[in-house]
């Protein structure tokens, strides 16, 4: 007995070293990928930001390749959040019309969040909560979202030339921060459900042959500093740290060598070209470009290609940045909008009893 708990005990010992060398690995980049980042709120937020692909390309400062970001609060592995005033089956068909302008190798999948809210809502029971099963059905649930982030993925692998490797990352937890803010809610039911959606994508990822990435269990680890400022979004501080913790799991060293200065600037056209991406794909008045109301404006989609050629100078600018050297100028954008200087506020003389609130 002495001898076979020696032996079980080297057995879990080895294990436990195999999974962590494998976690420990790093994920790499060849030249010429085309890196996907698609998911809801957190990964769009990362697009405005460029806090993790600032990581990423400072660690791959010597690869060519492109990164684009579909990412769109609140949504679903269907894409019913992009469907906008069209039924919810047109958020898929607006999927693969998107996945074509990116014809992804590499995929960096996000989603959970929103969908463990989607479920929480349903099992409230409370109409406030505007729930719709008429446009959304009524089946919320772990097994679902499993086969909806797998149809997802295989809509991703057809929209591509060769296999994607797949980054899939778990939802994080909600936190608890009524110590500081006592008017949020009790995240115990919803981290419950969370845990489901962890499990289910971690065994999505086994199955496809993904690389996981659990956020909760990475990044939420000092209560003393929040990471989100409602519990479940980060702040900008947040942000900073989820993108060290994503990208320390991913084995991103961010080896660049660049310059304070220098990485600003690099961030900063990063932000610019996911900015214009951002106009490439979804415009503001989508619904009257691409949606229903298309009779009225629609002659004004041919305007979305001509963003193509300003990504291609934005991504030149990124590879000179990323080497350390200066923009040229055959590739530079044309600078951002000024933003206007505010107004000084009005001053008002009002008899008594009488106050004005400005907003």
């Amino acid at each position: 007995m002495k001898t076979h708990h020696i032996l079980s005990v080297a057995a879990v010992a080895s294990a436990v070293f195999l999974n962590s060398a494998q976690a420990a690995s790093p994920f790499t980049l060849n030249t010429g990928d085309r890196v996907l980042i698609m998911g809801d709120t957190l990964l769009e937020r990362e697009g405005s930001a460029a806090a993790l692909e600032t990581r990423l390309t400072q660690t791959f400062s010597q690869t060519q390749f492109t990164v684009r970001n579909l990412s769109f609060s609140a949504d679903l592995p269907t894409g019913v959040s992009r469907a906008s005033f069209d039924p919810s089956a047109a958020g898929m068909e607006r999927i693969r019309t998107q996945l074509a302008l990116v014809k992804p190798t590499v995929a960096v999948l996000g989603f959970g969040m929103a969908a463990s809210l989607e479920e929480l809502t349903y099992q409230s029971g409370d109409p406030n909560l505007n729930a719709d099963p008429a446009r959304y059905g009524s089946e919320f649930s772990a097994a679902k979202f499993k086969k909806d982030l797998a149809a997802l993925m295989d809509a991703v692998s057809a929209s591509s030339e060769v296999p994607v490797r797949f980054i899939l990352l778990a939802p994080l937890r909600h936190e608890d921060l009524r110590g500081k803010r006592p008017g949020l809610p009790d995240p115990a039911a919803h981290n419950r459900i969370l845990a489901d959606y962890t499990k289910a994508i971690r065994e999505l990822a086994a199955e496809r042959g993904a690389r996981f990435v659990d956020q909760a269990s990475i990044v939420q680890t000092d209560t003393d500093k929040p990471l989100t400022d409602n519990g479940i979004h980060p702040d900008s501080a947040g942000l900073e740290r989820w993108a060290d913790a994503v990208a320390t799991e991913l084995g991103w060293n961010q080896a660049g060598g660049l310059s304070p200065e220098k990485l600003s600037s690099l961030r900063k056209a990063l932000q610019r070209k996911n900015e214009l991406f951002f106009h490439r794909w979804r415009p503001a008045n989508h619904t009257y470009i691409f949606g229903f109301r298309k009779r009225e404006q629609g002659r004004n989609a041919v305007e979305m290609e001509q963003f193509d050629a300003l990504l291609e100078k934005a991504d030149a600018a990124i590879v000179a940045l990323k080497a350390g050297k200066p923009v040229p100028s055959e590739t530079a954008l044309p600078p951002d909008p000024i933003a206007s200087t505010p107004a000084p506020a009005p001053e008002f003389t009002l008899d008594d009893g009488l106050e004005i609130s400005l907003w």
